[in-house]
């Protein structure tokens, strides 16, 4: 549970909310509505800035876009893999460039309940799984009762960040563990011609330009202070 890259990728793939854009959009594309812009949309990860890939292996595999009458919402999904060693209650997963992320890990439950301690920039932060299929074997922790598929205590997690966490999961199979964080936030919009303005709840902005293919399925935003270029495909 790497986190460095993540933070990184974070404030990439939500650059589309980067607060206190100072341009204002040129206008010059063809003016689309609400109506147009509504519905459901997926990022294209390999049209994506290529600055949304982590160097830890914990990168940016997804991200969907809602948009409805008033508001816009981005929900991107980060996912990373490596093996793991268990010595103790002491986790240690190494990516794929040969880095290491030491977790404290406790069972509790029967084995259902799933607490990992995660020392993040010098404060430690717990992530609280909880087995999804309920069949835990015991509060020891041992390679065989860690095995399975757990999903994330959002409530009891103590992991925060200015883009709120709304869901995760964690898989270990063997000595091989894949955990994934999806993070969402809901921002309210005007729409001018065809340039976007999102506000959030301290009142700064972020200006988008936004274009819709002749068939209205893929929806390209550019964030107008530096240019980058995000498309997404309607569901």
């Amino acid at each position: 549970m790497k986190t460095t890259a993540l933070r990184s990728c974070l404030v990439a793939a939500l650059s589309l909310l980067a607060t206190g854009c100072a341009g204002t959009g040129s206008g010059d594309v063809d003016a689309i509505t609400r109506v147009d812009l509504q519905g459901t949309y997926d990022l294209q990860i390999d049209a994506a800035p290529s600055d949304l890939t982590g160097d830890d292996g914990f990168n940016l595999v997804a991200e969907i876009l809602e948009i409805d009458a008033r508001t816009l919402t981005f929900a991107p999904t980060f996912a990373g893999m490596g093996p793991f060693s268990l010595v103790g209650n002491t986790l240690t997963i190494t990516d794929a460039n040969g880095q290491t992320e030491v977790l404290q890990a406790t069972f509790a439950g029967n084995g259902n309940l799933l607490t990992l301690v995660d020392d993040i920039d010098g404060k430690a932060e717990t992530f609280v799984y909880i087995r999804r299929d309920g069949g835990g074997r015991g509060n020891d922790l041992t390679l065989a009762n860690l095995q399975g598929r757990y999903d994330l205590d959002v409530a009891n997690t103590t992991f925060r960040r200015a883009v709120p966490l709304a869901s995760g999961e964690l898989e270990i199979a063997g000595h091989m563990v894949t955990a994934s964080l999806t993070f969402t936030q809901t921002r309210a919009f005007t729409l001018a011609g065809s340039v976007i303005t999102l506000t959030a709840a301290d009142g700064e902005r972020s200006v988008l330009q936004a274009e819709l293919d002749r068939d209205g399925r893929i929806l390209t935003l550019t964030v107008v202070e530096d240019q980058e270029t995000f498309v997404y495909r309607r569901r």
